[in-house]
């Protein structure tokens, strides 16, 4: 028998194997991933399944007495709106992953200039993995559990012709890009709404690349924020929170209650008039309560 037909009949019994030891409860208000619902990331990308265990044994980047907080940098130049929204994307941080998170003053590009290519006429684009490098690396904080560069100017990476973000699992740094989400990218104008689902793929991405930071892996179990993505619809039809998987492996690497990170994420979208996803998460919120319980 080939070694693609045995990975294929492994990765299969793996799949089964996870999905028998998710309680229906837990699962509840989740899509399990199919060819129907995936996104063409995965069509493209044949990606290993990472199991609670198999991301226990990884050993995954976790906060430490000294290092607890995660720093949002500013990179390149920005608006004062949209340094003005980096707040809302420290509150929805602070809210999704239950630690500290400070807004870093703002730093230059120049430093990789010459590693930018101009595949967009009105946009320039830098390496993501050369901003990592040359710019956030050298200035990883000595606080930082995660150091994540966050700019208007659009990314690749790669063989990619452009990402919306890039994590590194070992180093604790990443960068992402919130260019594509602005309708002045594609040459229109912003509209009434345009503000709400800015913020929405914002914290969807911001969510996705710290997701990466901590050492997880695309899923490939659910519809789930750490699902892959390689263009816009993808990412707009990609959940905002974390599958029963994917939420478990964050529960143990921060050591968080599950109910005490649902409420303050309930408390943000409602704050935020992200409708869709507070109506999901409080009823999550009550699901969790009664799963928490036939646990203890």
């Amino acid at each position: 028998m080939g070694g693609g037909k045995l990975d294929g009949i492994r990765a299969r019994w793996v799949k089964h194997r996870v999905y028998s030891g998710v309680a229906p409860l837990d699962e509840q208000g989740f899509s399990r991933l199919t060819p129907e619902n995936a996104s063409g990331w995965y069509s493209v990308f044949r990606e290993p399944i990472q199991t609670l265990e198999d991301y226990r044994a990884s050993q995954p980047a976790r906060p430490t007495a000294q290092r607890k907080t995660i720093v949002l940098q500013p990179l390149g130049a920005m608006t004062a709106q949209q340094s003005a929204s980096l707040n809302d994307l420290k509150e929805f941080c602070a809210a999704f992953f239950g630690l500290p998170v400070r807004i870093a003053p703002p730093l230059s590009l120049d430093a990789v200039s010459q590693s930018t290519r101009a595949r967009h006429k009105q946009n320039r684009q830098y390496d993501a993995g050369k901003i990592i490098d040359v710019v956030l690396s050298p200035r990883l904080p000595a606080d930082a559990a995660a150091y994540l560069g966050i700019t208007m100017s659009d990314l690749w990476s790669g063989d990619l012709n452009y990402v919306f973000g890039v994590g590194s699992f070992e180093r604790r740094l990443g960068v992402y890009s919130l260019a594509r989400y602005s309708p002045e990218f594609w040459g229109g104008k912003r509209a009434a709404g345009d503000d709400s689902l800015a913020l929405r793929r914002s914290c969807q991405v911001l969510g996705h690349e710290a997701g990466h930071m901590f050492g997880l892996e695309h899923c490939v179990l659910y519809k789930c924020a750490m699902n892959g993505s390689n263009s816009l619809g993808d990412a707009d039809s990609t959940p905002l929170d974390f599958c029963p998987v994917c939420h478990r492996k964050l529960l143990w690497n921060l050591d968080l209650d599950g109910a005490k990170r649902y409420a303050a994420l309930l408390a943000f979208y409602q704050k935020h008039e992200l409708s869709n996803e507070a109506t999901w998460t409080k009823a999550r919120l009550q699901r969790w309560h009664k799963v928490a319980a036939t646990e203890n």
